[in-house]
């Protein structure tokens, strides 16, 4: 992506001690981002991971914030204001970071509102849909972050009548995470253990799901989610042609997640437990 294209950042707002310890800021048209640098002097993978997940996501339909290259300026932050360990040697050597766009008076899916306790709870869920294929889209990409735990999900509630809508953060631990850098194949093992799917929340939208469509939805979303594998060469290629050159990375890592994506066994077993998981009769 040519340098002009970044997103300059304008001043420090905070930094966020979580997993990757995102560090907000507002930027140049004053819109603010939580905003990932590389923490490694040699590995950008992280940050990879990230943009190859959210050009996924949209051909999966899949909804997520948007998303730019942030150019943290020097002169936007004091070195003072970073704390974490993660974030403050960093800072200035990969000042060309990942944004995810702040969506404004955002919820966060949690233990503290994930419950169900009627069909009045559950309508007010704008795309219950996406719910079900952000699951698919979890153990399709070994996503090992999200979780019953740690939803990585956000509601957009600026929408009348306390409706809310799903959106998908954090996904820097696709292909299984930092333990399976530079390792994962398509003959990795992964399950559904701990799949937003796999648990009470989950059961329950599925539950509506069938109950406002009809048992055949869930085929039907898992036959177009997988019918769609075969658009991901050209997606994964035209977003690597987007990287910043400062994101060093292996030379055969698009063709390696092109491989982990599209293996017909691999797929064909996905599908399989996931049927299994969702009690679709075959």
């Amino acid at each position: 992506m040519p340098s002009e294209n970044y997103i300059d950042t304008l001043f420090f707002s905070e930094e966020i001690f979580s997993n990757s310890c995102p560090i907000k800021f507002t930027c140049l048209g004053g819109q603010v981002y939580y905003v990932k640098i590389a923490q490694s002097r040699t590995d950008f993978d992280d940050l990879i991971y990230e943009g190859v997940a959210v050009s996924l996501a949209h051909l999966f339909e899949i909804p997520v914030p948007p998303y730019a290259i942030i150019n943290i300026l020097p002169s936007s932050y004091n070195l003072s204001d970073i704390n974490a360990p993660m974030n403050k040697p960093f800072i200035q050597e990969n000042p060309i970071a990942f944004g995810s766009l702040d969506v404004k008076n955002h919820d966060i899916l949690g233990p503290q509102n994930d419950k169900i306790y009627d069909k009045h709870d559950f309508n007010r869920f704008l795309n219950p849909l996406d719910y079900l294929k952000i699951g698919i889209f979890d153990f399709h990409l070994t996503n090992i972050d999200r979780s019953c735990l740690n939803y990585n999900i956000i509601f957009d509630v600026n929408f009348p009548k306390g409706k809310r809508k799903f959106l998908a953060i954090d996904h820097v631990a696709i292909f299984g995470g930092s333990m399976l850098k530079n390792k994962f194949t398509p003959h990795c093992s992964n399950n559904l253990v701990g799949n937003i799917l796999n648990c009470p929340f989950g059961e329950t939208i599925i539950g509506f799901l069938k109950q406002d469509y009809g048992a055949g939805i869930l085929t039907s979303v898992l036959e177009s989610y997988f019918a769609k594998v075969q658009s991901i060469p050209d997606i994964i290629r035209s977003y690597f042609e987007t990287i910043p050159a400062e994101w060093r990375y292996n030379r055969d890592l698009p063709d390696r997640i092109i491989a982990y994506l599209i293996n017909d066994e691999r797929n064909v077993y996905l599908q399989s437990e996931l049927r299994n998981l969702l009690k679709i009769s075959n």
